[in-house]
């Protein structure tokens, strides 16, 4: 996750908006699925 983040700044840095777009959507999912793991987590105990 720290690395799309990395690349989308660097996307949106360099003037590359597709770039930056998509990773930070990558971002996004990524925080989405580790929600879900997390509370699926906790629903377990």
């Amino acid at each position: 996750m720290i690395g799309s983040s990395l690349f989308s700044l660097y996307g949106f840095l360099i003037g590359a908006l597709p770039v930056g777009i998509m990773n930070l959507g990558i971002v996004f999912i990524n925080i989405y699925y580790l929600v879900k793991l997390s509370r699926d987590h906790t629903q377990e105990g």
